[in-house]
């Protein structure tokens, strides 16, 4: 008796797997790696998959994908950046979110394609293979249609993932042209943001942190991939940039006058691609930034922090003419004494930390009043001057206002004494019978709260662990005294007001000094002359201020005379005069401005 087997019968193709062993075919790959070439030239999914992890294997190692570190190299984006990640970190999860705008899309990419290179090797098949073509279709749609977008962080994004896929793709048919397009979009943003020294445009400062980490992960993939990135002018370009990001972060690691996020994995990801060397300023302010907590800067706002050794070479300040930015920091640690200054529209913004701790963030205001007509402030306002030295950084503001009025404001930060110094100066030489109102406004940090210390016109402000003296050193100590104007908390603000007749100059010092935090204070208005004649107030002010043994002068002329004049004893022709008295009398200046 016979018997018939049954005829073996192929095994059925879902729609689905149809469609993968298609989508296979469809790709065009080069001679190597040959396994995965035959691969997709048969259809054959499985066997694709599998090479394709060897691929990943050989290349990039078997770190795996952790999804919490991945995510922090996505300052303002970690949610999206974790979801993605998580995809491959757990496939069988499911998919958390779903992209609806191109910035939410494309970080979704950029982090797909980061957990693929990093945990990639370690999937199965069966994952793997959605993920990988899922990475494939969206990077093709992505990276080769025209970029129309102009938003910053849009275009470093498709730059990102233009070079990103032609790196973790490679061995496909055109990835060599899309890394050099990817390279070219890079550069390209590079050149549009920065300024030639590396130093980032204030309209960018918002959206610095997730724009310089997307930098910072193209050329980690670069570096990855064995990709030259940059020649020696963008090499320089890039170095700059991370020094200028690096003088603009605090101990939290939230960039000054940017958005809320911590981008200290982002520096310590560029530091390993820049030239730094071990041992340089840059590099160890990096460092010392991953390691600084909330604790250790409280200790060291308990205590001094005079440098022991200043870097003359290279001190953490930034001014760029073309950014409208000046940085200046008091030295290369994370508890420094930090102002930073964005100037590209009418009104300024500021930042200002004092020992690491956030005292002013966002618009620093102007008001001007012109015989009781407000005078509009239009357009940019330009750094007219700028000195920094191992004492102190000092930067002037002008503005472009109607013909025969100057409206300047001035910023000093001393370097290892923990003192600031902000004043507005406005002139009318054209109209020198005019009554000028003026107000400035500095905005208060979160948890920060003003406290007037009456009778006198002393302010502290306290909160974020820190105390700051505030003296208004033009207006009279007492309030008894009206003088000529007020200064004042107001809400979230503290708020400077002057008046007078053809010109006024409205300073404010601050003291955060630990060794000065209760010693006596007094300031107080004084006699300028010229050929032995009193100045007008409208011509010049003079000014001293005293905190215990230490004395400062201050002097600014506002009627733009070239004659000598006298101050305290001081004789001199200068435009603007802040020093410090010596044991012996005499003047030690800060700043001279002709």
């Amino acid at each position: 008796m016979s018997s018939v087997m049954p005829e073996t019968l192929p095994l059925p193709v879902d729609d689905a797997g149809r469609r993968d062993a298609e989508l296979l075919r469809t790709l065009s790959w080069n001679s190597e790696p040959k396994r995965l070439a035959a691969a997709s030239k048969s259809g054959d999914v499985p066997m694709f998959a599998r090479e394709t992890r060897r691929e990943l294997r050989r290349r990039f190692g078997t770190k795996g994908v952790d999804a919490n570190r991945l995510a922090a190299r996505y300052p303002l984006h970690e949610s999206l950046a974790a979801a993605s990640s998580m995809r491959v970190a757990d496939p069988g999860g499911e998919m958390p979110f779903e992209s609806f705008e191109k910035t939410s899309k494309l970080i979704r990419l950029a982090a797909l394609l980061d957990g693929l290179r990093l945990g990639g090797s370690r999937m199965s098949d069966e994952a793997l293979w959605p993920l990988w073509s899922e990475a494939w279709l969206c990077s093709s749609e992505m990276c080769e249609s025209a970029v129309s977008d102009e938003s910053p962080l849009v275009q470093i994004l498709i730059a990102e993932a233009t070079l990103a896929s032609g790196i973790l793709f490679d061995g496909a048919e055109g990835m060599r042209s899309r890394r050099k397009l990817g390279r070219t979009r890079l550069i390209a943003e590079l050149e549009a943001r920065t300024d030639t020294d590396g130093t980032p445009h204030a309209d960018l400062l918002p959206l610095l942190p997730a724009w310089f980490a997307s930098v910072a992960r193209c050329a980690h993939w670069a570096r990855g991939g064995r990709l030259r990135l940059w020649n020696a002018e963008y090499s320089g370009r890039f170095d700059g940039l991370v020094r200028a990001v690096a003088t603009l972060t605090g101990p939290d690691g939230r960039i000054a006058l940017a958005e809320t996020a911590d981008v200290r994995p982002a520096l310590a990801e560029a530091l390993k691609c820049a030239g730094w060397k071990r041992g340089s300023a840059v590099g160890d302010l990096v460092n010392r930034l991953k390691k600084a907590d909330a604790d250790a800067v409280r200790k060291a706002s308990e205590r001094p922090s005079v440098p022991h050794k200043i870097d003359k070479s290279s001190p953490p300040v930034v001014q760029s003419d073309w950014a409208k930015l000046v940085v200046s920091r008091s030295r290369w640690r994370p508890n420094a004494d930090l102002l930073a200054i964005a100037h590209h529209v009418a009104v300024p913004s500021i930042e200002f930390v004092a020992l690491g701790h956030r005292i002013f963030s966002g618009e620093w205001g102007l008001s001007v009043r012109l015989d009781g007509e407000a005078l509009p402030l239009t357009g940019e306002c330009d750094a007219v001057s700028w000195f920094s030295d191992k004492d102190a950084d000092y930067v002037e503001l002008q503005w472009t206002t109607e013909p025969g009025i100057v409206i300047c404001r001035q910023a000093l930060l001393t370097r290892g004494d923990h003192q600031f110094f902000v004043a507005d100066s406005i002139s009318a030489p054209g109209r020198p019978e005019a009554r000028i109102e003026t107000e400035m406004t500095l905005p208060l940090a979160t948890a920060v709260v003003g406290e007037s210390l009456r009778p006198g016109r002393e302010l502290r402000l306290n909160g974020n662990g820190l105390s700051v003296r505030c003296l208004p050193i033009a207006l009279p100590m007492d309030r008894i005294d009206r003088g000529t104007g007020s200064f004042e908390p107001d809400a979230r603000r503290l708020v400077m007001k002057q008046s007078g007749i053809g010109g006024i100059y409205a300073p404010l010092l601050f003291d955060w000094h630990p060794h000065r935090r209760d010693v006596q204070v007094d300031w107080r208005n004084l006699t300028v002359t010229e050929n032995g004649q009193k100045v007008r107030p409208d011509a010049a002010v003079g000014c001293r201020a005293r905190l215990g043994k230490r004395q400062l002068l201050v002097y600014r002329n506002l009627n733009g005379s070239k004659a000598k004049r006298a101050v305290l004893g001081h004789h001199h022709d200068h435009e603007t005069v802040i020093g410090r008295f010596t044991n012996t009398g005499e003047v030690d200046p800060l700043v001279y401005v002709e």
